[in-house]
Formats: structure tokens, sequence, C-alpha cells
């Protein structure tokens, strides 16, 4: 026979299977260096099967032996206690605050044992008790929107391209060390940040168009010519042009009405005149409130797929005049993109927002 067939396996932990198949050879007469041949096993890996596995039963026979608890219950109490109001300090800090010598692993243990672990804090804007109480009077008063109602909603918002730069985390598969392999680091460039600010519109009748404003800001001039180049327009697609180019029509609420935030340049007094003669309604809009606003969620699958563009494209950013023109041109051509049934996605997830914010009393509700 050949000799090669009796070398044992590499070292690897025994499978149940091969557990079951040395009690079972052993069990009708082998001995363990015959065992350890016919499973290409070493003769210790058999020996400590054989030693450690009942062939009735297939059960350890030395189980591990019990281990006392370091902490007692009122010292799990101050555990928990601690580490809940020292949120900003780490676990191995908190044996110190609450004089108990244990090891970071047992402080670990005692806080998912009641029910708790670390995480970082989701960052939402502050509430004061003025936004909480509006937060909560505008989504009872809007809980029971019928769907027609919130399609008849013209949302708008701004937001800021970060160009050459994703908003999300990037994650990564790798083995330990292998943290600065090329294809394991997130690039950043060593370029001034580069930003276009972007508003952009939608219904639950229509994808609005996209605007992109020149560099230095957006200020009440700017937002005024968005109103009239981006938003009437795009009234008069969703209702049709007026008959005469003069004609100033007075629209009514059950035909639309236009959301936008408290942003400052949407709320001076040259904008609301326009908004007034041009007859647009406009809706009472809560402060601090982008969770309730569905194209903050739109404006995320936009930044990912601006930036996967970009990236096949061009690869890193550039301040040159003609490759910001292509930056805005891309920006256009991927909203241009955005499907109308990802718009009724989140449009209709309006009531289970509102019925968040009623459920978390005005406070914030997770979208």
């Amino acid at each position: 026979m050949d000799a090669q067939a009796h070398k044992p396996k590499p070292s690897t932990h025994l499978t149940d299977v091969e557990i079951a198949e040395i009690l079972t050879l052993h069990h009708e007469g082998h001995s363990e260096r015959n065992t350890a041949k016919i499973m290409h096993r070493s003769k210790t890996a058999v020996h400590h099967a054989l030693d450690n596995y009942d062939f009735d039963t297939f059960v350890t026979q030395n189980p591990r032996s019990h281990v006392p608890r370091k902490t007692t219950k009122r010292e799990d109490r101050y555990i928990l206690r601690a580490a809940k109001q020292f949120n900003d300090v780490p676990l191995k800090d908190i044996s110190k605050i609450v004089n108990i010598p244990v090891l970071r692993s047992t402080v670990s243990r005692r806080i998912h044992e009641a029910g708790y672990g670390r995480y970082i804090a989701r960052k939402k804007p502050h509430l004061s008790s003025k936004n909480i109480k509006e937060r909560l009077e505008w989504a009872i008063a809007h809980k029971d929107w019928s769907e027609e109602h919130w399609k008849k909603v013209i949302w708008s918002d701004e937001t800021v391209l970060q160009i050459g730069h994703s908003s999300r985390r990037k994650w990564v598969t790798r083995k330990r060390g292998q943290e600065l392999n090329k294809e394991n680091v997130d690039d950043t460039y060593k370029t001034a940040r580069l930003t276009i600010m972007v508003w952009a519109c939608f219904s639950g009748e229509k994808v609005g168009p996209l605007m992109v404003f020149d560099e230095g800001g957006v200020g009440s001039e700017e937002y005024i010519d968005v109103i009239l180049d981006g938003l009437l327009s795009f009234v008069d697609d969703l209702l049709g042009h007026p008959e005469e180019e003069d004609t100033i029509r007075v629209h009514k609420e059950h035909d639309f009405i236009f959301m936008q935030d408290n942003a400052s340049c949407h709320k001076t007094l040259e904008v609301l005149h326009v908004l007034e003669e041009e007859g647009i309604p406009v809706m009472k809009w809560p402060a601090q409130s982008p969770d309730l606003n569905p194209l903050e969620n739109i404006w995320v699958d936009f930044k990912d797929l601006f930036h996967t563009r970009f990236l096949q494209l061009y690869g890193r950013p550039s301040k040159s005049a003609d490759a910001c023109y292509r930056y805005k041109e891309l920006a256009k051509q991927i909203w241009s993109e955005i499907g109308q049934g990802l718009v009724d996605r989140h449009i209709n997830s309006m009531p289970k927002r509102c019925q968040a914010v009623i459920d978390n009393s005005g406070l914030w509700s997770g979208y």
C-alpha cells in the first residue's frame, strides 16, 4: 500500500463525523494506531477523541469546569449604570469608575447580558421644545392624508455634492494586517474640496428639474431664479401652460402645494413676495425636519449614482472650468435617470413618517 495514503491530514479540528468514525472503529476493536492510519489522522488526535467522547452518548466525558462569576448582581447593576451614564468613556475604564477589578471583556458581557450594547450615536438635527411641538402638530394634522393628497405635494430641497467623495462609509473585507493594501483604502485627495450645490423637486405625478447653483452659495436672488426657472416650469408641466404668456394663474391647494424647508434664503420677504405673486401655495413646514422630506432619502441614492459614474468617467476631481461644467452636466443627467418608482416609494412612506413622529412624541422619526 502507498505510504502516502497513511500520511496524517494537516492539523485541523476533527469533525463530528470523524469523531463518530473513530469511536466506532475503537468499539470494533481497532487499536489507536490502526484507527489513526484508517482515518489519516495523528495518533494524538485519535487518543484525544477517545479520551474525551463517550461511544454510547457521543457527548464529552470531561465537561468544562464551571468558572465562577467574577461579579455579583449588585456589581452588575453598578457596571450597567456607569456604562449608561458615561457614554463617552471607553469600556475598559468603566471598571475603574465603579472600582470593580474586572477586564473590559467582563464589562462588555455584563452590558450585553442586560440587553445593551455600545453603538455609534446617530447624528440628528437638534430639536428645541418648540421644534418638537411643531413637528408633533404637523404629523397629527397630516397623518390621515390620502395618497392623492401626498401626490399633490411638490417636494423640494437643496444639497451639496462633494466631487470625488462618497457620502457613505467604505466597507472592505480583508485579513488582519491588510488595512493598508491599496484595495482596502478609501482614497482622499490633496486638492481643495470641490463642491456643487444643486436644487431639485418632484411630486407624485412627475420628477422635476435639477438646478445647479453658481459658486458662492445660495442667497435670496439665486433662490428666486430657481423658483422662476425651475419651479414655475415644473408647475406648467404638471398643469399645462397658460394660453397667454402674460397670464398669471392663481393656483389652489387642491391643484398642488409647494414644500420648502425653513432655510433663511427661503423665508426672505423677496422670496415670499415672488411666491405670492406667482400664486404658489406653500406648505407650512416644521423646522428641523429633514426626516419628513422624502427628497432627503432620494439624495442618498442620487449621490451614490453620481459618485459611481464620476469614478467611471473621471477618476479624480479637477478644479478646471471645463471639468466643473462636466460635473454639473453629469449631475443633471443622473437626476434625469431617477425613476418615478423610487420617488413614489418614498412619497408613500409619508403616513409612516407621520406616525413615527407621533409615536416618538415629536422627536426624530428614524427616516
